[in-house]
């Protein structure tokens, strides 16, 4: 029986005035995870501490997964399984800091965290009888390099404990199956949607992010309700007008439109003039209610992430 084991440091940007209270400390330990995935048949995964510090220089936020898989193979044959491995590892920690960064979003504490590189330290196989040392696995890479994060207004402050939640949160993520993974893809576009609004100073740039929030919460609502009137493929059975209305209704009926008829037809009929005519100055008449309508839809879609974080 032969062991893998590596060590894997993901950084995160940070925003500028982000403070993150550890006792004083530049780093805080969180152990026994307890988390297991079956990369495939012969190799099983662990993560069994993070670690969290901060780089103060940089304002980065590292994590540091320690790892320890069995492979049942011989070692003249490990070098092609190592290499599946690899891509597959990929994947995980890709996996992993996306829902990370979707649970600090989603937050109060809004923390809007990019994704930088993962590094693999040489990786160690083990026998009964002695060890190998070979840089096998050397860096991965967790998305592309990009611009520096926005800031929030007032400073923020995590406990250990706080980060402990959102840690488990995130891996058990790792868990769904197909059918809620695609779910949750939907929701991670609505937080990419509503942070770019955020952070767009021409309206109707903005406007336009918070209409891709309503269109992407509709589909999201007619995949998980099995709603196939409204489901796109093949073909759906209702208009987009019916569906949209079906899916915002609830939600912001009462706490957004007075008039839930004349004012949802009057919003849609500005949404039309904007997209699909180029009527821009349509915008200044509509952004207010398209804005607090993707505001309650964030608000749900807390809820909704709660529900899959717990999922068995």
């Amino acid at each position: 029986m032969n062991t893998l084991k590596f060590k894997a440091k993901v950084a995160y940007t940070l925003p500028c005035n982000f403070i993150i209270n550890i006792n004083n400390s530049n780093k805080v330990e969180i152990n026994q995870l307890g988390l297991e995935l079956n990369v495939d048949s012969n190799f099983r995964l662990k993560i069994t501490k993070v670690s969290f510090e901060t780089d103060e220089e940089q304002q980065r936020l590292f994590i540091t997964f320690e790892n320890e898989g069995i492979l049942s193979e011989s070692l003249d044959t490990i070098q092609k399984k190592i290499n599946d491995i690899k891509e597959r590892l990929q994947e995980i920690f890709k996996e992993i800091g996306e829902n990370l960064t979707l649970l600090l979003l989603l937050s109060n504490y809004r923390l809007p965290l990019i994704s930088k590189k993962v590094r693999i330290s040489p990786t160690q196989i083990g026998t009964d009888k002695y060890d190998i040392i070979d840089p096998i696995i050397d860096i991965l890479f967790l998305g592309e390099e990009q611009s520096d994060s926005v800031c929030i207004v007032e400073d923020v402050q995590l406990e250990p404990n706080d980060l402990n939640d959102v840690v488990k949160k995130a891996v058990a993520l790792l868990k769904l199956d197909e059918d809620s993974k695609k779910l949750l893809n939907l929701l991670k576009r609505i937080v990419k949607w509503y942070y770019l609004a955020l952070d767009e100073s021409d309206e109707t740039d903005k406007f336009i992010d918070y209409l891709m929030i309503l269109e992407i919460w509709k589909l999201y609502k007619a995949y998980k309700d099995n709603d196939e009137k409204c489901i796109p493929i093949p073909k759906p059975r209702s208009s987009h007008k019916e569906c949209l209305s079906k899916a915002i209704k609830d939600l912001c009926n009462k706490h957004v439109f007075s008039n839930w008829v004349e004012e949802f037809n009057n919003f849609y009929d500005g949404r039309n003039k904007v997209i699909h005519e180029g009527l821009l100055e349509e915008t200044s008449k509509h952004l207010e209610v398209a804005s607090k309508c993707a505001e309650k839809i964030i608000e749900e879609l807390r809820k909704e992430i709660q529900i899959l974080s717990q999922y068995k």
